[in-house]
């Protein structure tokens, strides 16, 4: 379900990373990474950019993360919000609802064990791999590109 990814190697075909990035780069990445595989997080809610569980990405410092870039879901899921402290959920009832809005991450082992770790995964949330469609330019209608597996939270009820 996941692979392991470095430098031009990520997601060429969709010009969102240098195709040509500088052997020093790639150095680095494979020292910090080892043997950790890569993953990518679809987010949607308090995880996104600007919102108070995003630290979430950088809590262990030996951890690799990268923001990808925005995307929807390929399918409707019902996006609801609860609790005093307005939490989003998303729910596995695809099909219904309307195409959830969020970005894509990639992450090693460790910032997902962490992630998991907030979410309380598999009791609160449960993590599933959907198909998600990178939106381009900060449009906010799905590239022509096609989609891509990633891992998303859904409530588990």
């Amino acid at each position: 379900m996941s692979s392991m990814l470095v430098g031009s190697d990520l997601l060429p075909s969709f010009g969102f990373v240098n195709k040509t990035p500088s052997t020093t780069t790639e150095n680095r990445l494979v020292e910090k990474m080892g043997t950790q595989n890569l993953h990518k997080v679809f987010v949607y809610g308090t995880l996104k950019k600007g919102e108070p569980n995003h630290q979430w990405f950088s809590k262990d410092q030996t951890g690799y993360h990268k923001y990808l870039y925005n995307a929807k879901t390929t399918e409707k899921y019902p996006l609801i919000i609860g609790t005093k402290y307005n939490i989003p959920f998303l729910l596995n009832s695809p099909g219904n609802g309307t195409h959830v809005e969020g970005e894509v991450y990639e992450v090693d082992d460790k910032v997902l064990a962490n992630l998991d770790v907030l979410e309380d995964h598999p009791n609160y949330y449960v993590r599933q791999l959907r198909d998600v469609r990178p939106l381009v330019d900060g449009d906010t209608e799905p590239s022509e590109c096609g989609s891509i597996s990633s891992w998303i939270l859904e409530k588990n009820y």
